[in-house]
C-alpha cells in the first residue's frame, strides 16, 4: 500500500511540473540560453555585449536592456565567453542546456583599466609580507552541484577548500584554521543569518540539514581570512551567498524527492519588469512512521522566496524571505534503544529571516 501511494505521488508531481516546450525549441534534444549582462559595480545593463558558446560557433549580442537569448542549442554542458569594450572578459563554465528548457543566467562584468605605455617602478626598500595572503574562493551553483558528497549543501561544498575542515560527518559545520564553528559569518544577499540549518547546534554554525535551497543560489564568495571590515567582528570566515533572480520568460516549476524530504520550486515573471522565485521543502518520514519502524522521527519544513522589481535602469528592489521550522520527539525510555539521557526529548525550533 505504501509503495502504491509513493508511486501515485511521484506520478502526480511529474504531471504537474512537466515543462511545456518553448516555441523556439520544440525539437527534442535542443534548448535555449537566456539572461542579461550588467555592470558589476552599478548593476546597469550593458547593451552590445557579445556572448559566444565556445567551440560551437553559436552566439549573440545583448539588446538595449542588456538581455540576450541563444536558441536551438543541442543539449549538453557548455562554456560561455562574454566580451564588452572597456570591461574584463568573463567566462562562465559548465552551463547546462536541457531539452526543451531555457537556462537563465546573469553575468556581471567588471571594468577594465585602459593600458598605456609601460612604466617600471622599482622599490627595494619594502618587502612584500609573505604571510599576508588573501584566502578567498568563489563558486557558482554548477560547482556546488558537481561537488562530490556535499548533497547539494552550500556548507558541505566549502568543507573541501584549503584551511577548512569539519568536526563531524553528521553536521555541515565548518572549522576554519582551527577556529570555533560559531566564529563564521553567513550572509544571504546582505542579510545576516546566525545559523542557516535545521536542528542547529546552539552557539555554532552547523547542523544536519541546510535551511537554504541551493537551487536558488547564483554564486558564493567564501573568505577564509583577510576579509573586509564591513562584515563585522567575525574571527574565522565569511560566506557571502548571492541568490539568483526568477525566470523572466515564462512560469517554471520542478519537484524533488529524496531521503531528506520532498520539495518544489516555482519561478517566473510577474510583469515585464518583475519576477519571483519561491521554494518549499518538507520531511515526510512522519507520514510513514509505521512502515519505517523508527522511534525518533525528525520533522522539518522550510520556505524561501525572492521577489525582484526593476524600478528603472538604475534601481532594483528586492524582497527576500526565509522561514524554517523543525522538531524532533523521542519517547519510550530504554525500550526505544537510545538511553544515555535521551529517553524523553521534545524540542522545536523556528527561524525567520527577511
Amino acid at each position: 500500500m505504501l509503495q502504491f501511494l509513493l508511486a501515485t505521488f511521484l506520478l502526480l508531481l511529474s504531471s504537474m511540473f512537466e515543462p511545456s516546450p518553448d516555441s523556439s525549441a520544440v525539437e527534442e534534444g535542443v534548448g535555449n540560453i537566456s539572461g542579461e549582462v550588467i555592470d558589476a559595480r552599478n548593476l546597469r545593463p550593458l547593451p552590445g555585449a557579445t556572448i559566444l558558446i565556445d567551440e560551437t560557433g553559436l552566439g549573440t549580442a545583448t539588446d538595449a536592456d542588456g538581455k540576450f537569448r541563444i536558441e536551438n542549442i543541442p543539449t549538453g554542458s557548455y562554456n560561455l565567453t562574454i566580451r564588452y569594450i572597456g570591461y574584463k572578459t568573463a567566462r562562465r563554465s559548465n552551463v547546462i542546456v536541457s531539452s526543451n528548457r531555457t537556462t537563465a543566467i546573469e553575468i556581471r562584468l567588471e571594468e577594465d583599466l585602459i593600458e598605456g605605455e609601460e612604466l617600471e617602478v622599482r622599490g627595494d626598500f619594502f618587502e612584500r609580507p609573505r604571510d599576508a595572503i588573501v584566502s578567498s574562493h568563489s563558486m557558482n551553483f554548477e560547482e556546488i552541484r558537481r561537488s562530490p558528497g556535499d548533497l547539494v549543501d552550500i556548507q558541505r561544498a566549502v568543507q573541501a577548500l584549503p584551511s577548512v575542515t569539519s568536526g563531524s560527518d553528521q553536521l555541515n559545520e565548518i572549522i576554519v584554521r582551527g577556529g570555533n564553528p560559531g566564529e563564521n559569518l553567513f550572509m544571504m544577499d546582505n542579510i545576516e543569518i546566525p545559523n542557516p540549518n535545521h536542528f542547529a547546534v546552539q552557539g555554532a554554525g552547523g547542523g544536519p540539514i541546510n535551511l537554504l535551497n541551493s537551487y536558488m543560489v547564483r554564486d558564493i564568495d567564501f573568505y577564509a581570512g583577510a576579509f573586509s571590515a564591513r562584515y563585522g567582528d567575525k574571527a574565522s570566515s565569511v560566506m557571502n551567498i548571492s541568490l539568483r533572480n526568477g525566470a523572466t520568460d515564462r512560469l517554471r516549476g520542478e519537484a524533488s524527492l529524496g531521503m531528506a524530504g520532498a520539495g518544489a520550486l516555482f519561478e517566473g515573471p510577474v510583469s515585464s519588469n518583475a519576477s519571483f522565485i519561491f521554494s518549499a521543502r518538507r520531511s515526510y518520514l512522519d507520514w510513514i512512521v509505521p512502515a519505517t519502524g523508527l522511534t525518533a522521527i525528525p520533522n522539518y519544513f522550510n520556505t524561501q522566496g525572492k521577489f525582484t522589481w526593476n524600478l528603472n535602469s538604475d534601481h532594483t528592489l528586492y524582497f527576500n524571505g526565509v522561514y524554517g521550522s523543525d522538531r524532533i520527539n523521542i519517547e519510550g525510555g530504554d525500550q526505544a534503544g537510545y538511553g544515555r539521557g535521551a529517553e524523553n526529548l521534545d524540542t522545536q525550533n523556528s527561524q525567520y529571516i527577511a
